[in-house]
């Protein structure tokens, strides 16, 4: 019990780091700052999206312009969301956390980008199934496609 208890009192880290401690282990994960968490708007309708990122600067019949980025909208529902980070993320990793996405997957790596897409595979995360999903090489920016939602057992 000693050694459990001084193992996790052994474990400091800076702000930006999360600690766990379970049965005695201690480990550090880096954690990044969500930015816009595109799973709380991705595939609803334009008037939820504009109560919860505000009212945009400008917007065509199917597009919202904020100052970061656009969502875009298929049929009223938000299906493609681009985003601009306030830093450029240090991974792809990085990347997806800031806007509340996973890596589940690894990306393919374009000559400018690094991306999932219907034909190389989509990026299946947090309910959803993410289709032109596209980092550019230099981690600045994202771009998230909602194809659907992600199956479950017992829905197809």
């Amino acid at each position: 019990m000693k050694t459990g208890i001084a193992k996790s009192l052994l474990c400091l880290a800076s702000a930006s780091m999360t600690l766990v401690a379970l049965a005695g282990l201690c480990y550090s994960q880096s954690k990044a700052a969500l930015e816009l968490d595109v799973t709380k708007i991705g595939l609803k309708p334009r008037s939820e999206v504009v109560k919860i990122l505000g009212p945009p600067q400008s917007s065509g019949s199917d597009m919202d312009n904020y100052p970061w980025g656009f969502v875009g909208y298929a049929q009223d529902k938000s299906d493609q969301i681009d985003y601009t980070f306030t830093t450029r993320a240090s991974s792809i990793k990085e990347a997806l956390a800031r806007v509340g996405l996973e890596e589940t997957s690894s990306p393919k790596k374009g000559p400018l980008s690094y991306f999932w897409n219907s034909s190389t595979g989509l990026l299946i995360c947090c309910g959803f199934e993410l289709d032109n999903v596209v980092i550019p090489l230099n981690l600045s920016r994202i771009s998230v496609g909602f194809k659907g939602h992600a199956p479950t057992k017992g829905r197809p």
